[in-house]
């Protein structure tokens, strides 16, 4: 999305749009999935992990 955007400098490009809805359907997708119990990315205290 970034590269399309880089290259039309319009975020209102139809291929620049198109690209971030694909990404809003992988994004919701993604926070569906259930969480593993011991995964440190799910612990909210451990802010370490998250970068």
């Amino acid at each position: 999305m970034v590269l399309a955007y880089e290259k039309t400098g319009d975020l209102g490009d139809e291929s620049v749009i198109a690209l971030s809805q694909q990404l809003d359907l992988y994004l919701l997708a993604f926070q569906k999935q259930p969480r593993a119990r011991n995964n440190s990315l799910s612990r909210c205290d451990d802010k370490s992990t998250i970068f």
